[in-house]
This record gives structure tokens, sequence and C-alpha cells, in this order.
């Protein structure tokens, strides 16, 4: 394993770390290529940046507020560096932290969130594989294998996360056109919600209802309403498709008459 990518004498540049910086700048330079022309480009580094500080603000106080056990004082929260990020509590604090940007920026929330939904599961595979290297998070599948004993919880979410991206990426750049704004980041959201509570049967986590982590039932949840949001505008748009047509015929028979 390779916590330390580089090691400087008495310091070290932390593995995590860096493939976390190198996911963002990646996910922010595919963001800016595949952007489509409603969008304001120049924007979009600055409000990764603010999206992604939010987030880890989130992700910490998220994590205090769960295991405030293992902090010995409050100050100890400051302390990055020693780890401890509640990864929903970062997604969910940074998503209201873009949605806050942009209607301030009165920039299309919908294209961006769309925008935003492409590049998330590409930047997060980047991170997961620093996380791999890392040796962070094993898998709890000893109990079924002890030849896997050794495997991350982290590398599943890795290849899943690449999987959605190129999934998302495939439908945004060839039927963007033909869907409605924020099809994209519904259906990223089930996508990585549906995948991340299956993996998520094999981290050490303590259970709390139904044999499920907190992390399985913010899962289900997201999964859950991104399902019905698709089902409604699914809907909604079968309806909008019919009504010209019904239109068109009323008017043929006035016209008839």
């Amino acid at each position: 394993m390779l916590p330390e990518l580089i090691s400087i004498g008495s310091y070290g540049i932390q593995t995590h770390g860096v493939f976390s910086v190198l996911g963002i700048i990646v996910a922010a330079m595919v963001g800016y290529f595949v952007a489509e022309s409603k969008i304001n480009r120049s924007l979009l580094f600055d409000n990764l940046i603010y999206i992604v500080l939010l987030g880890l603000i989130g992700a910490r106080l998220t994590y205090f507020l769960l295991y405030t056990y293992q902090f010995s004082s409050w100050t100890e929260i400051f302390y990055f560096w020693e780890g401890g990020l509640a990864s929903y509590g970062g997604f969910i604090v940074g998503a209201i932290s873009a949605w806050l940007i942009l209607r301030w920026q009165k920039q299309p929330v919908a294209k961006w969130f769309d925008l935003l939904a492409l590049i998330f599961p590409l930047g997060l595979s980047i991170a997961r594989f620093g996380e791999v290297l890392s040796g962070e998070d094993f898998s709890r599948v000893s109990g079924h294998s002890d030849k896997l004993d050794w495997v991350s919880v982290n590398a599943y979410e890795f290849a899943w996360c690449l999987i959605v991206f190129a999934v998302i990426f495939i439908i945004y750049r060839k039927r963007r056109e033909r869907i409605k704004d924020g099809f994209i980041t519904k259906l990223s959201i089930l996508l990585y919600s549906g995948g991340r509570f299956i993996i998520d049967f094999g981290r050490y986590e303590r259970h709390i209802l139904a044999g499920l982590s907190l992390g399985q039932i913010t899962s289900l949840l997201l999964f859950v309403c991104a399902a019905v949001a698709l089902l409604i505008a699914a809907l909604q748009g079968r309806r909008g498709n019919h009504g010209p047509l019904e239109r068109v015929h009323r008017e043929t028979n006035k016209s008839a008459a």
C-alpha cells in the first residue's frame, strides 16, 4: 500500500489527497470541454473550488456530529489532516452550496447541475482510486473468503463510478438535445446511490436500522427520490407529447365542421 505518495524528510504528501485534487482537476477539464453553450464556462473552475471547499466543510462537520466520541476536543474538528470525512454529508452540503451559488449568479441551475452530475462520478472515481492505493476501507469479505480480505471497498466504488460516468457521458453527449434539463442529474443520483447501497454492505460501518448503515439508508432514500422524480418526469413528458396532437386533432375537426 502507498499511504504517502512522496516523502521529503519528516514531511509526506498523502496519496489520497493528491488523487482527490487530481480528480477535481480532471473533472473540471472534462466539464469545461463538454459544457453546452448556455453554461458560462468562465465560472466553472471558480464554482468548483467553492463547491468542493464547502463540501469538505460539510463532510467534516457531519463526521464530527456522527462520531463525536472520537474527538477529545471540539477544536480537533479543524484537524483535517487526521482524516475523518462523511462523504454524503459533503455531497449534500456541496449540492446545496452549488444551488445557492448558481442562483446568486443567475445561472441556469438545471443545466449546471446536469454538467456537475456528469463530472461528479469521474472526479470521485479518481479520488477513490487514491484511497485504494492508500489501503483505506478494506472490504468485509473475510467471512466469505479469506483470499479476498485484502480488497478495499473503495475499489468497487472506483469501478462503479467509472461505469456511471461512462453511461452519463454517452447520454449527455449523444442525446442532450432530446432530454429535458435535470434528467442527467436524476439519473446520476439514481445510478450512484444504487451502486453505493450495494457496495456499502462490504464497508465497516455501524448498523442502525434493519441491518443497514446510515450511509446505506441515505443511499436508499436518494435512490427512491431519484426514481420517483424520473418516473414523474417521464409521465409528464408523455402527456406533453400527446398534448399538441390532441390540439391538432380538435382544430382539424373544427375546420371540417
